[in-house]
């Protein structure tokens, strides 16, 4: 259905109306039934947001007309917020002066009581109306009327000890079967405190101990009539009951039959045989058996006991009871031990006779007994299981939790585990433990070594020399004994171990040895020995003898361990190398023999090598050569000829590596080597045209030989012969020709012929030259002048030619015998230099050649600084030092000054202004810069202060030297000029003045104005008189000599206000000053008044909260004097024709005068006024009694009054909401019956009586004394012109 624009702002407006009808609901709910002011807090919140949800809830349902911007939605959310919050506060005053007058509160825990706030008050003899002894405060009620008296009629005393049935339990000290423990056993008590009990104490042995008179304190406070719990101390294990109890007023009341029953607390321990050593270590997999002494109080059915167990951050929470704990090896579940001697139920009754068979058997259910709990644990992990108990709980449900480890995480997990039982358990008590140490064991698991040889190969020794003594077994036996040495020697190879594992050191390892790998694997061995070590780390076994080596077992220090793969060696015995040599002659053609064959026939392991001695001219010089295989050939080809001599030394195999000696094995070969010839440095040259190039040559074989070689040149070739002297070898340099002709030129060696006559062709790299056609060349690239700035330098532009790097010389022609050098230029470098001249190259060369030098010469020139210049026509005359003296001018007259600038236009001058005293000491007033495009610049001169100013320019640039330069002769420019001051006047009696009251003698010395010159005497001064009625009048005064000149204007007979108005002012400098008609202080103001007066409108007494009323006459403002109490105050000034004056305190007012603001005053006689105070109704001394009464008796309220007598006074009385009046007819919340109000008048005593037998609140309402009465209307104080106190206001 579509709801039409009307219906839904019907709609809306029902909302609305309903929110409305809602709050008045509330607020008429909290006027009635309140009793709390928290309340309206939530009421005022819950207000606000129904309202925020119909702001919101309108916006979006779009009702016409209704619908407003977030903005305004926004708005009128605050302002109905704003409503409630100032709704809230007055609800909660009125629940406050509610609770002030009824002074009673109802407290749902059966218990009334009332509460005033209120100062103490001593009853004063005095009768005086103004009671300056004490003053009151009038905006505060319970200031005048203080105190209240509550009577009860109170129902008999009841008390029970232990009401929830709770049980508890006291720790025992420490090696000690006593406690220090105090703990608190609840006695809940319905009556009147204060109270006294009696209680019987029964301990665990039997006997009875009784406790008298005992006073006992509230949990809460302060006490007050009703239910309440409240506690007896005990400190020893036993049974307690309650046997007496007396209230406030001595008489017994009512002891509800009941036993509470105190334990020893449980407590726990780990069983150790020696408590010093708490780590247990164990292998993985093994089982580790452990116990827990438990003793407890009662039946040890239900003692459970909670323990942790942790592996670095991980932990787990096991709870151990008599259905997990049997003891190893036996069937018994529980094994209990009663180490305390005390009472159980097979043993006589030893206590005293009088304890009844009910406490009996109490005390023998709370006796302490032990029992020994079994666990056991198989760590499947290497590491450290820590084992900490938590908390044990015995069979009444009291839990001891024992103190935690700073290792072991506050969090526990676990399937098994069950929390502790909560503090707030109705049947048991929690105590945590912080005397003791956590109760911790560890059971250190570790991990099973293994042990395997490192390597699977077999391995080989050295056969023993067939004159060695011993055999087998002693072999074996001495490696065996050797096993604790590291070093390897000729008959010793050592077996690599790995031992591997998480395991602990000492290792402890089985060895045997075999002769062949079946008898190994049959397990026949000749020997096995044990070896230890204390490291991990780099071991070997070693082996003397070959045969198998087998590993039969490992353990550390304390596991046994397994011994892996591979877990044999085998070791084979290896004989000395041998060799067998042979040789032949290498033979070629015309020089016959140039080398020779050895062939070498070799028994051992591969690979061998061979040392020999090569014998030369008698210079022996060792060799050695490396063959791979048994049989090979070397070639030996030295390349000078003669006589060589090959000795065999050694040979070596991969076991002997030191090698065998060789002896009576040589051969002896005449060697003809085959000459050779190769250029010493075969790179690629690099020259030019017209030069040559030197190579030499490095010859070799039997000398004198003769060289031939080509140069080839594009389709060219040119060959050459020389001769080079020698025997074995020589050298030669080849000198080419001059090149003519730029390109490549190759130089070949072509063919050598030695001392034989045998000839060679020559396969030797050739060298290449490249011939440059052009030689380089350098000249100045300087198209005109070049200018610098003085102390600069200037780079100079060269054009080079050639390959670069260059070397240049240079000259200065002013300066020809300084030849300047420069190395390592490249092709894009400059020259710099710093002084001016003509500069010329002399000299260039190359990487390749030197090169020619053009005659291009390049011109530098300095530019000149920039100047600066004062015209002559800027100033009159030249001061010491050089300073310039412009002329003086008028203060604010705008100057300036030219200024000369030589040099490259735009300038920047840069100039200081100072400040001269009259001694000319120099005082800093700016520092400036000007900029001018042209050569004439103006530089603007202060004028607007009077003073001597001195411009110094400091510096100026130009477009050359744009840095600041330092001058060598001081400042540039210097001028100064003075400024004269403007003369100035100024009223000396201030703004405003009250030149006279109408009726006053106009030719009174006072009536003359004082005007206060400065400036060159003498003065011409122009004033305007103007009175706001009449027209201006001009006053002139002329050669006015004096400084501060006195005149006086015309008679002034009628009343209003004059304005005299400085104009113009001229001093003997010719300076003049016209004053701004604006400027308030260049004027002053002249008033004729008439005199003020003053009169009461007050009543004959006036009290305290009242306020005083005056009517004034004249021309506003006023200004009021008066006295309180005799002291002067503060003046009052108003602009109303009524004053009033708030009475605070009680005391005398005198109005002493009234002014108005032309000071014409009057002083009226008479015009005095009493303030009383307010009288005071004191109930009990100003306390708030709260007295309970049996039913049948009476009570006195003693009421005392302050003020002047007859009193009159009203008090009510109001039935206490739950009392025995209305008890059983309605509930708390019921209405009470309606207040009854009673009215005693013309009291002449300052002290009333009232008796009664009725329950109730008394209370006054109201009080009066001959003037004053409480409570009454109090008028505002802001409202207010001054508030009388004692005191300046």
């Amino acid at each position: 259905m579509q709801l039409d624009s009307v219906a839904k702002r019907q709609i809306a407006s029902a909302v609305f109306v309903g929110i409305v009808a809602l709050k008045m609901h509330q607020i008429g709910w909290q006027m009635w039934y309140g009793d709390s002011v928290e309340g309206v807090g939530w009421i005022v919140l819950l207000w606000s947001v129904v309202d925020v949800v119909f702001v919101v809830g309108l916006r979006l349902a779009r009702v016409p007309r209704l619908t407003f911007s977030w903005s305004v939605s926004l708005l009128v959310a605050l302002v109905l917020v704003a409503v409630n919050v100032g709704v809230g506060a007055g609800l909660s005053n009125a629940l406050l002066a509610a609770s002030t007058s009824d002074a009673a509160h109802f407290n749902s825990n059966h218990n009334n009581h009332f509460t005033i706030r209120s100062p103490q008050f001593k009853h004063s003899d005095s009768h005086s109306h103004l009671h300056s002894d004490k003053a009151l405060d009038t905006a505060d009620p319970s200031a005048h009327i203080v105190g209240s008296h509550v009577v009860n009629v109170v129902p008999p005393t009841l008390a029970k000890m232990n009401p929830s049935g709770n049980r508890y339990c006291i720790v025992r000290d420490s090696a000690s079967t006593t406690t220090s423990q105090t703990i608190a056993l609840p006695l809940q008590i319905k009556g009147t405190p204060p109270y006294t009990v009696d209680y019987q104490f029964v301990s665990l042995d039997g006997f009875i101990s009784e406790f008298k008179n005992i006073q006992i304190d509230s949990l809460s406070m302060p006490p007050k009539r009703g239910l309440a719990l409240y506690p007896i101390s005990v400190q020893a294990p036993g049974v307690y009951r309650l046997t007496g109890l007396r209230d406030s007023t001595g008489m017994q009341g009512k002891v509800i039959e009941s036993l509470t029953e105190v334990a020893w607390c449980p407590d726990a321990h780990w069983i150790f045989a020696d408590h010093t050593q708490r780590t247990v270590d164990k292998c993985v997999d093994d089982t580790v058996d452990f116990s827990v002494s438990v003793k407890a109080s009662s039946s040890l059915r239900g003692v459970q006991l909670y323990y942790s167990r942790r592996i670095e951050s991980e932990e787990v929470v096991i709870r151990m009871d008599k259905s997990s704990s049997i003891p190893p090896g036996s069937e018994d579940i529980l094994a209990i031990d009663d180490d305390e001697g005390g009472l159980t139920d097979d043993m006589p009754w030893l206590g005293d006779s009088d304890v009844d068979l009910v406490v009996r058997e109490r005390v023998r259910a709370i006796q302490p007994r032990t029992v020994t709990l079994y666990g056991s644990f198989k760590p499947e992990s290497a590491g450290a299981f820590f084992f900490r108990l938590l908390h044990v709980v015995d069979s009444r449900n009291n839990t001891v939790v024992f103190p935690a480890d700073s290792l072991f995480s506050s969090t526990t997990v676990g399937a098994a585990a069950s929390p502790p039982p909560s503090p707030a358990s109705p049947h048991g008590n929690v105590i945590h433990l912080s005397d003791r140490n956590p109760d911790i064991f560890v059971i250190d698991s570790h991990a099973h070594p293994t042990i395997r040889f490192a390597k699977s190969d077999a391995f080989k020794i050295r056969a023993p020399l067939p004159n060695s003594a011993g055999n087998q077994k002693e072999a074996v036996a001495a490696a065996s004994d050797s096993a604790h040495t590291t070093h390897e020697t000729s008959s010793v190879v050592m077996l690599p171990l790995l031992l591997e594992g998480d395991a602990t050191a000492p290792w402890t390892y089985n060895v045997s040895h075999s002769l062949t790998l079946a008898a190994a694997a049959r397990g026949e061995y000749t020997r096995t020995w044990t070896l230890t070590s204390d490291t991990s780390l780099a071991q070997s076994i070693p082996a003397s003898q070959a045969g198998v080596y087998t590993l039969t077992g490992v353990r550390d220090a304390f596991c046994v361990g397994a011994v892996g793969s591979p877990h044999a060696n085998v070791v084979q015995e290896t004989f000395p190398p041998t060799i067998r040599v042979s040789a032949e002659a290498i033979e070629q053609s015309c020089v016959g023999t140039v080398g020779a064959l050895v062939n070498v026939s070799l028994t051992g392991d591969a690979p061998f090598w061979i040392g020999y001695d090569e014998v030369y001219r008698g210079k022996r010089v060792g060799k050695t050569a490396v063959v791979g295989k048994l049989r090979d050939t070397l070639q030996f080809r030295p390349s000078l000829p003669g006589t060589y001599l090959y000795e065999f030394q050694a040979v070596g195999d991969a076991t002997y590596t030191e090698g065998i000696p060789i002896t009576n094995v040589s051969i002896t070969q005449i060697i003809h080597p085959q000459s050779e010839a190769r250029f010493a440095n075969p790179a690629k040259l690099t020259r030019c045209t017209g030069d040559s190039a030197t190579l030499p040559v490095t010859l070799m074989g039997s000398g004198p030989w003769r060289l031939t070689y080509e140069i080839i040149f594009e389709n060219r070739k040119d060959r050459f012969s020389v001769t080079a002297e020698g025997d074995e070898s020589g050298h030669i340099d080849i000198i080419t020709p001059e090149f003519d002709e730029a390109g490549v030129y190759v130089v070949d060696l072509i063919e050598i012929t030695d001392a034989n006559g045998c000839s060679w062709l020559l396969e030797t790299p050739d060298v290449s030259i490249e011939v440059l056609a052009q030689r380089p060349s350098a000249a100045f690239n300087c198209l005109r002048p070049v200018h610098m700035l003085e102390g600069d330098s200037a780079l100079l532009p060269v054009s080079l030619s050639g390959r670069q790097p260059f070397n240049i010389k240079y000259i200065n022609s002013e300066i020809p015998s300084i030849v300047h050098e420069l190395r390592d230029v490249t092709e894009r470098d400059t020259i710099r230099v710093r002084d001016s001249g003509t500069y010329q190259i002399i000299e260039v060369s190359d990487m390749v050649c030197s090169g020619t030098a053009n005659p291009v010469e390049c011109k530098v020139k300095t530019i000149p600084k920039p100047k600066l210049e004062i015209p002559p026509n800027e100033y009159t005359s030249v001061g010491a030092g050089n300073v310039f003296v412009r002329k003086s001018i008028c203060e604010g007259v705008d100057d300036s000054m030219e200024v000369l600038a030589s040099g490259k236009a735009p300038f920047s001058i840069k100039y200081s202004i100072d400040s001269l005293d009259e001694t000319g000491k120099k005082s800093r007033v700016a520092s400036k810069e000007e900029h001018a495009s042209g050569r004439v610049g103006r530089i603007p001169l202060i004028t607007d202060k009077p003073n001597t100013y001195l411009y110094t320019f400091n510096q100026i640039t130009d477009d050359n030297y744009r840095r600041p330069f330092d001058s060598a002769h001081g400042p540039t420019a210097a001028i100064q000029q003075t400024i004269l001051g403007r003369p100035t006047a100024a009223f000396v009696d201030g703004r405003e003045r009250v030149f006279q009251c109408l009726g006053d003698n106009p030719d009174d010395a006072n009536s003359a104005i004082s005007v206060q010159l400065e400036g060159v005497p003498p003065f011409d001064l122009t004033l305007e008189l103007k009175h706001e009625n009449h027209p201006r009048e001009v006053i002139r005064l002329t050669n006015v000599t004096e400084k501060t000149h006195r005149f006086r204007p015309p008679t002034l007979s009628a009343t209003g206000r004059y304005a005299i108005q400085l104009v113009a002012l001229k001093d003997g400098t010719g300076c003049e000053r016209v004053f701004d008609r604006e400027d308030g202080a260049s004027g002053i103001s002249v008033a004729v008044s008439d005199v003020a007066r003053i009169a009461g409108l007050n009543p004959e007494s006036v009290c305290v909260g009242d306020v005083l009323s005056y009517t004034l006459q004249g021309t506003p403002p006023f200004t009021i004097t008066y006295e309180f109490d005799g002291v002067e105050q503060e003046h009052v000034q108003i602009v109303d024709p009524l004053l009033t004056l708030y009475a605070a305190e009680p005391g005398t007012v005198t109005i002493t005068g009234v002014c108005n603001h032309m000071n014409c005053c009057t002083r009226p006689s008479n015009l005095t006024n009493v303030i009383y105070n307010l009288p005071s109704a004191i109930v009990d001394g100003g306390k708030d009694v709260v007295e309970d009464i049996r039913e049948g008796d009476e009570t006195v309220i003693k009421i005392d009054f302050l003020g002047e007598p007859p009193f009159s006074f009203t008090y009510a009385r109001r039935d206490l909401p739950g009392s025995s009046a209305v008890a059983g007819k309605a509930s708390k919340k019921a209405v009470p019956k309606a207040e009854e109000t009673f009215t005693i008048t013309n009291i002449e005593s300052d002290h009333y009586e009232i008796t009664t037998n009725q329950e109730g609140l008394f209370h006054v309402t109201a009080v009066y004394d001959k003037h004053c009465g409480f409570p009454r209307v109090l008028s505002a104080v802001g409202s207010s012109n001054a508030v009388l106190k004692k005191g300046k206001n």
